[in-house]
């Protein structure tokens, strides 16, 4: 059994943060990417400092769609 990492890196800083600390993003089953305000959503998760900079970093850079392999709309 694998230990679930307690940090994880924001996709528009880079830098490393406590996962607790940062918005959990996944990707859906139709290609979208999603908040996962649960933190339990299947498949790979991106995670993002709840930023305004961070998020227009995460989505302008593509380093959102990139870590989810998704497209990234904010709606």
């Amino acid at each position: 059994m694998t230990k679930k990492p307690t940090t994880a890196q924001c996709q528009g800083t880079r830098s490393e943060h406590p996962i607790e600390a940062m918005l959990r993003f996944i990707a859906g089953p139709d290609g979208q990417a999603y908040l996962d305000l649960t933190g339990q959503g299947p498949g790979v998760a991106a995670y993002v400092l709840p930023e305004v900079q961070a998020l227009e970093q995460a989505l302008n850079q593509g380093h959102l769609a990139a870590a989810l392999q998704a497209q990234v709309r904010p709606s």
